[in-house]
C-alpha cells in the first residue's frame, strides 16, 4: 500500500510544481518528489 501512496505523492506534486512561484518551496517539493521516488 505504501509504494502505491508514495507513486501518488509524486504524481501529484510533479503537476503541482510549475504552480509553486516561491523558490524555496519550489526546491523544497522537488526534493520531497526525489524522495517519495526513491522509496516507491
Amino acid at each position: 500500500m505504501l509504494p502505491e501512496l508514495e507513486r501518488w505523492f509524486v504524481r501529484t506534486f510533479e503537476q503541482a510544481l510549475p504552480l509553486i512561484t516561491d523558490d524555496r518551496l519550489r526546491e523544497d517539493v522537488r526534493g520531497f518528489i526525489g524522495q517519495e521516488a526513491k522509496h516507491a
